[in-house]
């Protein structure tokens, strides 16, 4: 599916949506015109199951900023390998609303990646994003977790937005010249970030980090701001 811009203009959109179960395995581009224009948006979710493995995402922009690529399931994981479709077996199981996504989807993205879910988010394993300027956001209903794991970016930015709590533990994050913002801020009720030895540097790009309720430092974290 394409929705391109050709000479000049911004990419268009491309929605793939369920409301129990969405295999995107196909090639989807909504890039930005070769002269000017930013990338589009291509969004690929479900309310229930949601399998990505294999697809290929480009909003890229030769002469602007990338896109987006949109995924919106009710629970997230980043894990070393994913979970590959198997039409046969979901032919009679009930969708459970959990998206198991290999980083290397992620790592090779020719967008902004951006991860939605209503419930949790877990980073369960190392994402090292390659392309110049593409970056990672997460946004979870409730918790957003990265323990024992490392986020970097190659300039593009790191954004965890959560309801309840985001944690992170024994991790690093770094980008390379991208923003860093860690959000807590669930309207109803308390919210916080908890960081314990972890480390944050961004070559340049600025740190924030709110927690509504609080924000808790323990063990030996570090913050880095200096450029390149």
């Amino acid at each position: 599916i394409d929705a391109s811009a050709t000479d000049n203009g911004d990419g268009g959109t491309i929605i793939v949506w369920s409301e129990q179960l969405t295999a995107a395995l196909g090639r989807f581009y909504a890039m930005g015109g070769a002269e000017g224009g930013n990338g589009g948006l291509v969004e690929t979710s479900s309310v229930g199951d949601l399998y990505v493995d294999g697809s290929y995402v480009n909003t890229l922009a030769a002469a602007g900023q990338a896109g987006w690529w949109l995924l919106d399931p009710t629970n997230i994981n980043v894990n070393a390998t994913g979970t590959a479709y198997n039409p046969f077996d979901h032919s009679f199981l009930l969708p459970v609303g959990t998206a198991n996504i290999s980083a290397a989807s992620i790592n090779s993205a020719l967008s902004n990646v951006v991860l939605t879910a209503s419930n949790n988010i877990n980073f369960n394993t190392d994402v090292n994003i390659a392309n110049s300027g593409v970056g990672v956001y997460a946004y979870a209903g409730n918790t957003i977790s990265l323990l024992n794991n490392s986020i970097t970016t190659n300039g593009g930015h790191v954004a965890f937005d959560a309801g309840i709590s985001i944690n992170i533990n024994n991790s690093a994050i770094t980008t390379n010249g991208g923003d860093i913002r860690l959000t807590a801020s669930r309207l109803i009720g308390s919210s916080d970030v908890k960081i314990q030895n972890s480390s944050f540097m961004s070559g340049g790009g600025n740190i924030d980090i709110y927690g509504k309720s609080d924000v808790v430092l323990s063990g030996n974290s570090k913050f880095g701001t200096n450029g390149g």
